[in-house]
């Protein structure tokens, strides 16, 4: 799914990366252990840990 135009596509939004890559400018896989548990002590209670997926589907066309 996902290369041509009319079809749909989709992912899931990882907040760890999102917010590593904005905050500290770098993946949080790419974080030592120590940045990783403070980065994730900065959060835990103020963000779900859920990532929400999300679809975008095409209109059919006629």
């Amino acid at each position: 799914m996902g290369s041509a135009a009319q079809c749909p596509d989709y992912g899931v939004f990882e907040f760890g990366n999102l917010f590593s890559e904005a905050i500290l400018g770098r993946p949080y896989d790419d974080l030592t252990k120590d940045e990783a548990a403070d980065f994730v002590a900065r959060f835990e209670h103020k963000v779900s840990d859920h990532m929400p997926l999300w679809i975008r589907l095409s209109l059919p066309v006629k």
